[in-house]
């Protein structure tokens, strides 16, 4: 009988009104319901007026930036390493600064490196630096279609040969929970999807 993977899921994003939240709250409920996978939320959603960037000023928004620095750099690994996970599932492309329990990074888009005048300078460069080191840090690489996919290879070519960067949208879409794959160094890491694909 095959031993579950506790995967400890970072769900920091899990009430932002973005798409990531959108994408981080789809898939946590469908995720815990796979055979063999032990789910174990970090807990650590951000509170509305954490994510209120119109009304923050400098100081504060520089504060909370450093507080998510210090959450993927010291808490995420230390409750991985606490609840003696087999992995961490980062369902945006934010991840683990550190630590020795792989993990897995979400990659939406690459708006931060093609389209930079879209982000005031403060929030590109947080961006375009967690991507950089996230991309390094993590054992797998995931982007949520092809052209995604072709986009990070393209300014990242190192991922390909580094660490494993999977298309991961399931290809059934019957409506049943299906799952995809994740290959990184002859490992698989088994997930569900949470709707169709693009």
């Amino acid at each position: 009988m095959a031993r579950t993977l506790r995967v400890l899921f970072d769900d920091a994003l899990a009430l932002n009104p973005a798409g990531t939240g959108t994408f981080t709250r789809g898939i946590q409920t469908p995720l815990s319901r796979l055979d063999g996978i032990e789910l174990i939320p970090a807990g650590s959603a951000a509170r509305p007026h954490q994510l209120d960037i119109v009304n923050k000023g400098i100081l504060r928004r520089m504060r909370n930036g450093a507080d998510r620095v210090w959450y993927y750099l010291d808490t995420l690994p230390r409750l991985a390493a606490r609840n003696r996970c087999d992995v961490i599932y980062c369902p945006a492309a934010l991840t683990a600064l550190r630590g020795r329990v792989p993990a897995v990074m979400t990659v939406f888009d690459m708006t931060t490196r093609l389209f930079p005048h879209t982000l005031d300078p403060l929030s590109g460069f947080y961006a375009r630096q967690m991507l950089r080191i996230g991309l390094r840090r993590s054992s797998t690489i995931c982007t949520i279609s092809q052209a995604v996919r072709s986009e990070l290879l393209s300014r990242y070519p190192r991922a390909r040969t580094m660490r494993g960067c999977a298309w991961c949208w399931p290809a059934r879409r019957d409506g049943a929970t299906s799952r995809w794959s994740m290959k990184s160094s002859g490992s698989v890491c088994r997930m569900p999807s949470c709707g169709s694909g693009p």
